[in-house]
């Protein structure tokens, strides 16, 4: 199996934590998407860890409503990274990252509506 370059940002090897998480397309889109949301998800200079532990910690206090809200943020946005890359992959045009946020914002909604 050949592992090749990220193909969104062409740095670093594409992993599937590079792809989500690491990846500075995929690292802008988890900030706009979490503001004023469930909290900040990635703060500057925190390491990946602390950013996920901190914002779980955060969403647990926030009780079961807080924890669908999640759920729904965190599902959206790794489908919609993913579907990012798969059009880079397939030729297409990548969504500029206020476009995409207000995408997935606009499904999280529909999401913690109907499930």
């Amino acid at each position: 199996m050949f592992i090749g370059m990220c193909i969104v940002s062409g740095l670093l090897i594409e992993t599937a934590l590079h792809l989500l998480f690491l990846c500075p397309y995929a690292t802008v889109v988890w900030r706009r998407v979490s503001q004023g949301h469930v909290c900040n998800l990635m703060e500057p200079g925190g390491t990946l860890q602390y950013v996920w532990c901190n914002s779980w910690n955060l969403v647990k206090a926030q009780g079961v409503m807080g924890k669908k809200k999640w759920k729904a943020i965190f599902l959206c946005v790794c489908w919609h990274v993913w579907k990012q890359r798969n059009c880079v992959v397939f030729g297409g045009n990548i969504l500029e990252l206020v476009a995409l946020a207000n995408r997935i914002l606009g499904e999280v909604k529909l999401w913690r509506k109907y499930c």
